[in-house]
């Protein structure tokens, strides 16, 4: 997670996982854990995840997670 702006209740999450990891679905549950106690207990409005127009695997993880594409 990076620095959280309060004042739009916002932040963004980024994530790095080892090769051999993945394929495993950790990361989609570690992002769905962070998603939940960031929405919940920081009562945060948006969570912005950026990943590279070219890393399928990455951009798999909020699409399983049901966040909405708003631009390349």
């Amino acid at each position: 997670m990076h620095d959280i702006d309060w004042g739009s209740k916002k932040t963004t999450l980024g994530y790095w996982l080892e090769k051999d990891a993945i394929g495993n679905g950790i990361m989609t549950k570690t992002v769905a854990k962070c998603t939940d106690i960031l929405f919940t207990e920081y009562q945060l409005n948006r969570i912005q995840i950026n990943c590279g127009v070219e890393n399928y695997e990455s951009q798999g993880i909020p699409k399983r997670l049901g966040f909405e594409l708003e631009g390349l």
